[in-house]
C-alpha cells in the first residue's frame, strides 16, 4: 500500500492506495476533511464603511465561504474581499461567516458557523439626507436652528471618505448655504436684543418700568425674543449703563 497526502484549499488530509486482492486494480481511498479543521484561523476585518455599503476581507484556508445579514439567508463570499451593498443609512449591521463546502464535509457536516469572525459596525451617514436637512435649514432658520445645525455638522462627520470624495462638493456648497442663513439670523437676534435693551434702559431711565408683556414683545427685524425674558433684558441694561458710567468717571 501507498500513502499520500491530499490538500484543498490548504487543509491537508491523508489517502492511501491499495491493490485488491485479486486483479490489477489498485483503489484509492482520501479521507475526508475536517470542517472544524478548516475553520482554524480564519479571520474578517471590515474595510470600507459607506452609507450603503460595507466592504470586508476574509483571510483563511478554504477559497469559498457565505455571509448573512439576518442568519437566516445565506449568500456567497469569497477569500480575500467582498463588498455588501444596499445597506440603510445610519443604521447597525452585522455579518455572520460561515464555511459551506462539501469538500470539507467529516460526518455529512459541511457547513461550519464562524461565530469568531463576526462583523458589526454602523453604517455611515447618508449624503442626501444631510443635503436636504442643510437646505431645509438654509430655507427657515429659526430659534431651533442651532440645534439642528450642530446635528447636521455630526451628521456630516459620519460621511464616509468615499462618499466625501464623490460629494465633498455638494455637501460644501449646502453648508454654505447654512452659515449664510445662520449668519443673517444671528444678526437679526442681534438687533432684537439691542432693541429690546435700548427699550429697557429707557424705561429705567424714566424710573416707571416696564411690562413684562410690552419687553417681552420687543420685535426686530422679525426676530422675537421667546428666550430673552424681562428679568435678563433689565440686566443686560443695567449692565450696559454701568460700563458707561466707568468710562465717564
Amino acid at each position: 500500500d501507498l500513502v499520500f497526502s491530499c490538500t484543498y484549499a490548504g487543509i491537508t488530509t491523508e489517502g492511501t492506495i491499495s491493490k485488491k486482492a485479486s486483479g490489477d486494480n489498485s483503489k484509492v481511498v482520501v479521507n475526508e476533511a475536517d470542517v472544524v479543521e478548516a475553520a482554524e484561523g480564519v479571520t474578517a476585518t471590515v474595510t470600507a464603511v459607506n452609507s450603503s455599503s460595507v466592504s470586508f476581507n476574509i483571510k483563511g484556508e478554504p477559497s469559498v465561504y457565505e455571509y448573512s445579514l439576518d442568519g437566516t439567508t445565506w449568500k456567497p463570499a469569497v477569500k480575500g474581499a467582498n463588498t455588501i451593498s444596499g445597506l440603510s443609512a445610519a443604521s447597525d449591521f452585522t455579518i455572520r461567516l460561515r464555511i459551506n463546502d462539501s469538500n470539507y464535509a467529516k460526518d455529512d457536516v459541511h457547513e461550519y458557523p464562524l461565530t469568531d469572525v463576526t462583523l458589526r459596525g454602523t453604517t455611515t451617514a447618508s449624503v442626501d439626507d444631510i443635503i436636504e436637512s442643510a437646505e431645509s435649514l438654509a430655507r427657515n432658520f429659526n430659534a431651533t436652528g442651532f440645534a439642528r445645525y450642530a446635528q447636521l455638522l455630526q451628521n456630516v462627520a459620519m460621511v464616509s471618505s468615499g462618499d466625501l470624495a464623490a460629494r465633498g462638493d455638494e455637501i460644501d456648497e449646502a453648508l454654505a448655504a447654512v452659515e449664510e442663513a445662520r449668519a443673517k439670523y444671528v444678526q437679526d437676534l442681534q438687533a432684537a436684543v439691542d432693541s429690546a435693551v435700548g427699550a429697557a434702559e429707557k424705561a429705567a431711565g424714566k424710573g416707571s418700568g416696564a411690562s413684562t408683556a410690552a419687553t417681552a414683545g420687543l420685535v426686530a427685524g422679525g426676530v422675537s425674543l421667546p428666550v430673552l425674558g424681562i428679568g435678563l433684558i433689565f440686566a443686560a441694561a443695567r449692565k450696559r449703563k454701568s460700563k458707561e458710567d466707568d468710562l465717564n468717571d
